[in-house]
Parts: C-alpha cells; structure tokens; sequence
C-alpha cells in the first residue's frame, strides 16, 4: 500500500531537520550561558544526589518485582483455561494501551477516590511506593509479552 516511499522519506527528513534547527539554536544558546562552575555546582549538590539515588532505587525494585511478576502474567496469557488467558491478555491489552502517568495516578489516588483507605504510606515514601508498584505492573506486562 505504499505509493510514494521516496516522498515520505524526504517528507519525514525534512521535519526531523526542522525540528533539529528550531531546538538545536535555543538549546546551544541556553548551554553557552552556564558556565563551569555553575555545572559543577549542579552535579555536586545534595539534590542532585539524592535525586539519582531515588531513580536508581525505583529502578531497582521495579526491576525486582517486574521480573518475577511478568513471569506470573506470562504464564496466565498461556494457561489453557480460556477464561484465564482471556481476562489476562485483557489486563495486559488494557496496561499497555494506557500511558503510564496515567496508571500512576489512578494507582496513587485511586483508593482514596473510590471511598477505601489510602494503601500508602504517607509522605514521600509513599508516592515513591505507589510509583514503584505502578513500573512493577506497566513493565511486568511488557515483560509478559517477551517471555
């Protein structure tokens, strides 16, 4: 069904090339402005540190439940009761036709807008473990569909 593969391509490269230009001035004008010492002050501040280690221990837990979970989910999808696979596959149809900040919202307040208790913890700690069971569930469907 392809007519024009040459014009699409050209078509495709000239937006790429204008997006290119119209990012690459302002963003080249902002980096001329920061000088080293204002760099080294970023990445050696305690915020910056404590912001990589958040992200390096979501990533890790995400990472520990996802696996196992994944496996679970996979094994479902391939379960030979016909009402098991099929609620399955829905479940990771639905997961991964959705954006993921939209399941972190849902799963953060979505308890405490359907009239339950709230299941996390409050504080930071708690969005951190709503995030960490969202990634678990988004990419453990992801993984489902590998194994």
């Amino acid at each position: 069904m392809r007519k024009h593969p040459a014009a699409l391509t050209a078509a495709a490269a000239a937006l790429l090339v204008f997006f290119a230009v119209m990012f690459a001035y302002p963003l080249s004008r902002m980096l001329a402005q920061i000088t080293p010492e204002g760099a080294a002050a970023v990445f050696s501040s305690t915020v910056f540190r404590r912001a990589v280690g958040s992200s390096c221990l979501s990533g890790g837990l995400t990472v520990l439940f996802a696996l196992p979970l994944g496996l679970v989910v996979a094994f479902g999808s391939m379960s030979r009761c016909k009402p098991l696979s099929g609620a399955v596959k829905t479940f990771v149809w639905v997961i991964r036709g959705t954006p993921l900040m939209l399941q972190i919202i849902v799963i953060y307040l979505g308890p405490g807008l359907l009239g339950m208790n709230n299941p996390w913890p409050s504080g930071s700690g708690g969005r951190m473990v709503a995030a960490v069971v969202a990634f678990a569930i988004n990419y453990a469907c992801y993984f489902s569909e590998i194994y």
